[in-house]
């Protein structure tokens, strides 16, 4: 992927697919050989 912005979204569900509650999430976002972390505060 090249330079600019893009949108990722999450519904809030986990993999059952039952909503996950409040609280801090880690997420890692894998583009080709790159990975980024990052940290999500979720309230609902």
């Amino acid at each position: 992927m090249g330079p600019g912005d893009y949108y990722v979204s999450w519904v809030g569900q986990n993999q059952m697919g039952r909503q996950v509650g409040n609280g801090v999430y880690f997420i890692r976002l894998n583009i080709d050989l790159k990975s980024s972390f990052q940290k999500l505060v979720y309230l609902k």
